[in-house]
């Protein structure tokens, strides 16, 4: 039955655009989707290729006024919509029966004529169609027609069937079969191009011909509509397809404005929006503002690019930046909760776990938790009570940390990190059984972890069970968790404990065998070292084993442990006298109470034969003293006798010429409880806490001997010299004034006290004037690099520094910064090597700048013109001017220091950048010896290195010159290695 005149099927008027397309489309984030629905399969091959669904509709017939001859035509239509070629052919033949030179009738006659095998027809048609209307685009369509012949229509079923199954690159294929490889034309080219765009790789191919279908087809919406659902898939080209959704859903075709609405808010939510994307939401929300889930998508979306810059960061994990970002973002929208969630997980990561929660809780407030954000809140508060039960350990307090991981268990019993801890606790008490446990259960959670492995192998150890031991060690994947030299020294360590008992059941050639294999892989242990030459101990060898020992010692320096071994080593060969020597050198951590033991047993039996000695030559008088000191030492004095302060005085004398100044001070303490009054035993202990260097016995002395002796003058003057040592200036200075104040209050001031303090006064205060440059000085630097990669740099450098302001009053009080004017002079030579030959640099420049100074941290900007010869190889010498300067940051961290150093030469467009961190060096720290790690980067479009290496700052003894040596290694883009790099400056202050 055909459908009323005037209308296709679905109640649409044949002038109106073609529908059949409405809610084909659906597509996911993850990837396009193009499901047709199923009564496109009634589309005739002929419509499809012939282009009629997709041609202007003319109405001409309908306004002529010959109704009949219109019914015919849309009759045509129709069926060749419906895909029966045979009554489409029977009703374009009626027409030509009416309007023998019907340019449409003949067109799509030929078509059709084609498309059933009858080319011989179809090129009569074509020569009709010639003759007719010369210039015809019919005509071009029918030889389109002719060329493809007679289409097997199985290839597009199949094809439209695997496009269903969201197979598209299957359907797609078929397509091509089907169109003889010929490319898609009229009709059936949207579907085409449409499943062609949801192949990998021919995204862009489809939506070309997209748009090619769209030019042709100007008034054509649903091709437009097409379009910009294939558009909006990409995230490269969703704003373009927003951009024409927008304009489809005013769209006077209500399905085609219905489709464009839910396309376009599908869009909007897909979209990673910038704070430049917000127009697109505001638009909308114009035309639908009744659209709460758009609406909450633009609340979500910043007002500055600055939380994009935060998320992009942070995917770099880039923490600084990132946490700079998140922060000027909320301080330019307070009220911005996504910025406040990265700034959450930036805090995570830092393991700053108390601010985590709290910036959550703030978010909280304003809104419920996204199941992430609940996760990372539980994990912040779990990590934070972790860290702090670990706290509580490395403070000792482990019944406070066994309450806090005994609930985290509770809470987490899926977490490794508790019951490591808590055989941690039990480690720390000797209780390996106990803590055997809680590492197994740990390693039945996370067996990749080394540091529950290395707790596993240490109770194994402790509990002699060896034979577990190694097979835990001997298994392959562990190797994987254990770095290769934790691995053998592990193995190593069992080994030694084979040798131990190998060695107590007196098998003494299989400890031998054991210990040297231990040695192997533990060459650097002193107790493996001194197990060996235990066993090889004999009179005619002591001497060398004795020497190869100290050897050992000598290649260990920094190794407390060495020295106790060697100690213990002498004490076993006899050679009493030598241990007496070493023991002092042995760390105070390195002394156990069998250590200090053996040293007054072998003290006092040395004492002994002195006063043997002493005797026999008459001295009787000091021989009594003597035996007096090794009655006081021997070990066995412990008793009533060690409670009287004469005793404890005594002691603490002997630690001290031993330089054991942590036991000498417990027995000062001691000997300070009985005699609290005793200003001159106070006035001992405070001057040798200041020779000890040690800042906790020297506030526990001082805030005795401020309680007791509140109004001597010397107490004020000694914990003043505490505090320079210690660097509390201010507190120095308070207190060098109050001594100052106490002596002129005395009846009779003692001028040389007088004149001590008043002289420690002035110079802090002339050490501060230098340290805070309140006055114009000058300097001057210089100095040569050299770099593995060709490249060598000299430079000499001189300037002075001018104030503009001055500070006054204390100078310790509340020093307030300083501005300087900063004028200099620079002479350079650079000369680097690349692939296509070599550039050399002489230059000068002069800058001006500015310093901002607070205390000894000081900022430097400087700019100027620099002048110079630039010769490259391959060109002739060139002299130019252009811009340079430089950046400087020195900052003082307690002792340490933090120099950041930049700078810009425009001759050759030249960056380089340095960052170095200085600490005082631990053999010499109360001097200006200096060393530390530096990292620097530099280069232009040429050459470009990065260098990690170490810097040492020796002071030259004048003045505050220094010089300073650096050096490492460093990768260049001009080779695909490692080179290295030497640096010499030397500074001098005038």
């Amino acid at each position: 039955m055909l459908p009323p005149s005037g209308q296709s099927e679905g109640g649409r008027h044949e002038n109106q655009e073609n529908s059949s397309f409405s809610g084909a489309l659906r597509v996911t984030r993850e990837r396009s989707l193009f499901v047709f629905p199923r009564f496109l399969l009634s589309f005739t091959i002929a419509a499809l290729v012939s282009g009629a669904l997709l041609s202007e509709v003319s109405n001409t017939y309908a306004l002529s006024g010959d109704e009949a001859l219109g019914q015919l035509y849309r009759n045509a239509r129709f069926w060749m919509n419906r895909g029966d070629l045979v009554r489409a052919s029977e009703f374009w033949t009626r027409i030509l029966d009416l309007r023998p030179d019907d340019p449409r009738a003949l067109t799509n006659l030929g078509i059709v004529s084609a498309q059933r095998g009858d080319l011989k027809k179809a090129r009569t048609l074509l020569d009709r169609l010639s003759r007719s209307h010369p210039g015809n685009p019919g005509i071009g369509k029918i030889r389109f027609a002719i060329r493809l012949g007679k289409l097997d229509g199985k290839w597009l079923l199949l094809a439209r069937k695997e496009k269903k199954e969201q197979h598209f690159s299957a359907a797609y294929h078929d397509y091509e079969r089907y169109l003889k490889g010929a490319p898609p034309r009229g009709g059936i080219a949207l579907e085409v191009l449409q499943t062609e765009s949801a192949v990998p790789g021919h995204f862009r191919n489809a939506v070309q011909g997209l748009r090619q279908l769209a030019d042709r087809h100007p008034g054509s919406h649903r091709i437009r509509l097409v379009l910009a659902r294939t558009l909006i898939n990409r995230e490269d080209t969703r704003r373009e397809g927003l951009e024409l959704l927008s304009v489809l859903s005013r769209s006077s075709l209500a399905d085609i404005s219905g489709e464009a609405r839910s396309s376009w808010k599908t869009g909007l939510i897909w979209l990673n929006a910038l704070p430049a994307d917000r127009k697109l939401y505001e638009t909308y929300l114009a035309q639908y503002p009744e659209d709460l889930v758009v609406r909450r998508l633009l609340s979500r979306i910043p007002k500055s690019d600055e939380r994009g810059n935060g998320f992009h960061f942070l995917s770099k994990n880039q923490l600084l930046k990132a946490d700079k970002s998140f922060q000027r973002a909320l301080l330019a929208d307070p009220s911005d909760k996504e910025a406040a969630w990265g700034l959450a997980i930036v805090r995570m990561k830092q393991k700053r776990f108390q601010e985590t929660r709290d910036i959550l809780s703030w978010i909280r407030g304003r809104q419920r938790l996204r199941p992430e954000q609940v996760s990372l809140m539980r994990e912040a508060e779990y990590d934070e009570n972790l860290h702090r039960s670990g706290q509580f350990l490395g403070e000792g307090k482990v019944s406070e940390a066994r309450d806090i991981l005994a609930i985290l268990i509770k809470r987490r019993p899926d977490r490794p990190e508790a019951y490591a801890l808590m055989g941690e606790s039990d480690r720390m008490e000797d209780r390996a059984d106990r803590a055997l446990k809680w590492y197994e259960r740990a390693w039945k959670i996370n067996p990749h972890s080394s540091a529950i492995a290395e707790g596993l192998l240490w109770g194994w150890l402790k509990t002699g069970d060896w034979s577990t031991a190694s097979r835990f060690l001997s298994d392959a994947p562990l190797r994987t968790v254990l770095p290769k030299k934790e691995w053998a020294r592990w193995e190593g360590l069992l080994e030694k404990k084979k040798g131990e008992r190998a060695l107590i059941r007196g098998n003494r050639n299989l400890a031998m065998r054991l210990f040297r294999k231990a040695e192997k892989d533990r060459p650097d242990d002193p107790w493996i070292r001194y197990d060996l030459s235990e066993i090889q101990l004999s009179p005619e060898q002591s001497r060398q084993i004795i020497d190869s020992f100290k050897r050992f010692v000598r290649r260990h320096p920094s190794s407390g442990e060495a020295r106790e071994a060697l100690f213990y080593l002498e004490a076993k060969a006899g050679m009493h006298r030598e241990a007496l020597k070493t023991f002092p050198r042995v760390p105070l951590v390195n002394r156990p109470a069998a250590a200090v033991r053996l040293y007054r047993v072998i003290l006092s039996g040395v004492l002994e034969q002195m006063a043997g000695k002493m005797a026999e030559e008459g001295r009787s008088v000091r021989a009594f003293e003597v035996e007096q000191a090794s009655f006081v030492v021997r070990p066995s004095s412990f008793g009533p006798l060690s409670e009287k302060p004469g005793y404890s005085l005594a002691m603490a004398r002997l630690w001290i010429k031993g330089h054991a100044y942590e036991n000498a001070f417990r027995d000062y303490r001691i000997a300070l409880k009985k005699r609290p009054q005793d200003w001159l035993l106070m006035k001992e202990v405070l001057g040798w806490t200041l020779s000890s260097h040690l800042p906790v016995w020297q506030r526990i002395f001082f805030k005795k001997a401020r309680l007791k002796f509140p109004d001597r003058p010397e107490e004020a003057e000694l914990e003043g010299k505490a505090d320079l040592q210690q660097g509390h200036l201010k507190e120095a200075w308070k207190n060098f004034h109050r001594a100052l104040r106490l002596e002129q209050d005395r009846p009779v001031p003692d001028p040389a006290v007088l004149a001590r303090v008043d002289g420690e006064i002035r110079t802090m205060a002339s050490d501060w004037k230098k340290a805070h440059q309140n006055s114009a000085f000058a300097e001057a630097l210089g100095g040569v690099s050299v770099e593995s990669s060709g490249t060598f740099f000299a430079m000499g450098e001189a300037g002075g520094l001018f104030p503009w302001n001055a500070t006054s009053g204390n100078p310790f009080s509340d020093p307030s910064p300083v501005l300087w004017f900063h004028v200099l002079g620079i002479g350079s030579f650079l000369h680097y090597v690349f692939d296509g030959g070599s550039v050399s640099m002489n230059a000068a420049s002069v800058a001006v700048g500015v310093r901002i100074s607070h205390g000894e941290d000081f900022l430097d900007l400087d700019l100027g013109p620099e002048s110079g010869v630039l010769d490259q190889s391959g060109s002739p010498p060139r002299a130019s001017v252009n811009l340079f300067g430089q950046l400087e940051a020195n900052i003082q961290v307690d002792n340490d220091n933090l120099d950041v150093y930049g700078s810009y030469t425009g001759l050759l467009d030249y960056l380089y950048g340095q960052i170095r961190y200085l600490v005082p060096f631990p053999v010499d720290p109360v001097h200006s010896l200096m060393w530390g790690p530096e990292l620097i980067a530099q280069g232009n479009s040429v050459y470009q290195d990065g260098q990690v290496g170490g810097a040492v700052r020796i002071p030259l003894g004048f003045g505050s010159a220094s010089l300073l040596l650096d050096g490492g290694i460093l990768r260049s883009n001009l080779s695909t290695g490692f080179g290295g790099y030497e640096n010499a400056y030397v500074y001098v202050r005038f």
